[in-house]
């Protein structure tokens, strides 16, 4: 039977975690158990989002953070492949369908994976890569500088709000501004998704060790654990699984504490669900084919008044503290 967890790591870690710090928490653990090499995704210099190899805890600072782009895993089948064949541990994290993937393709070549710890998200869905590269040019360009840092979601301005940062080899510093947030105004309208992500059949079909998540309504779940900052959900579905999480420290300045029942699914929808099919993702596809990046970041990014004075108005509610709020009393209308 599954375990869950509500998991936050110590502050320094939180904060720069997407949500409580679960994936660096399971790394320490992983190599603390002894030899072995972590992959996960991470960005290049050029900013595509590629499957990278760490032989030690701190190359993993790499893959902490959200991506919100298939990776490219070139050559990382056969380098996991390698690894377990010398004898090595692996702990292979990534998209229920990489982990999926990856399990499939060592069974077909008929490799021992006694030694593979596997380690999947709550996935929302991936978008491919080519809007993706379309866009980071397109801000390049516009700025006339090469973007050297990026993250989807920038903890600092908080944990809900899904906060965008860049920042540009000319100085310039953008942080949860529409001149940089249009790709993830896309993204989380479903828009981006491949078609396959809409019959994904992984929700609630786990096929890792353990699976990580934000703990989205852990306030309701479990009032006495601390959101400031993020909290993260573990579930637990093997034995491997639980022999990570047993190495996993609940310290003081580490909260790791078994969640009782399951009220926390139905605040985390892509536990047991696929991503909906927007309506509008067709026309969508269709306008960016023809019509090009621009056009659709002007149509269905925001980079128009109308969404632009929206956008900087929710900002400031999640900012005051009144979105919640706001929340609360339509909650109880």
């Amino acid at each position: 039977m599954d375990k869950a967890y509500a998991y936050k790591n110590k502050r320094s870690v939180v904060m720069r975690s997407s949500s409580g710090g679960a994936f660096w928490g399971i790394a320490e653990a992983f190599f603390e158990m002894g030899r072995g090499t972590c992959y996960g995704a991470k960005f290049d210099s050029d900013f595509k989002v590629v499957h990278g190899k760490a032989k030690k805890l701190e190359e993993c600072l790499a893959f902490q953070g959200s991506k919100y782009v298939q990776s490219d895993m070139t050559n990382c089948f056969v380098e996991v492949k390698h690894d377990l064949k010398e004898g090595k541990n692996v702990l292979f994290t990534g998209t229920p369908c990489q982990v999926a993937a990856i399990k499939k393709y060592l069974s077909r070549n008929k490799i021992d994976d006694s030694g593979l710890y596997t380690v999947d998200i709550v996935c929302h869905g991936a978008p491919g890569p080519v809007v993706w590269h379309d866009y980071i040019n397109y801000i390049q360009n516009k700025e006339h500088s090469k973007l050297i840092k990026f993250s989807f979601r920038y903890k600092p301005h908080g944990w809900k709000g899904y906060p965008i940062y860049a920042e540009f080899e000319n100085g310039k510093k953008y942080i949860n501004s529409i001149k940089v947030s249009s790709y993830q105004n896309m993204f989380r309208k479903n828009l981006l998704m491949r078609e396959s992500c809409f019959n994904c059949p992984y929700p609630g079909n786990f096929q890792s060790d353990l699976t990580i998540s934000d703990f989205w309504g852990v306030e309701l779940c479990m009032p006495d654990v601390s959101t400031d900052g993020g909290v993260s959900l573990i579930l637990s579905h093997t034995e491997k699984g639980a022999n990570l999480t047993a190495v996993m420290k609940d310290t003081e300045e580490v909260t790791m504490v078994e969640v009782r029942g399951e009220g926390y699914k139905k605040y985390n929808h892509n536990l047991l669900y696929a991503t909906e099919r927007p309506d509008d993702y067709d026309k969508f596809w269709n306008d960016y084919k023809n019509k090009g990046l621009k056009y659709v970041l002007y149509r269905y990014g925001g980079e128009n008044l109308k969404d632009t004075v929206v956008f900087y108005g929710k900002s400031i509610l999640r900012k005051t503290g009144l979105a919640d709020k706001v929340k609360k009393m339509m909650g109880r209308a």
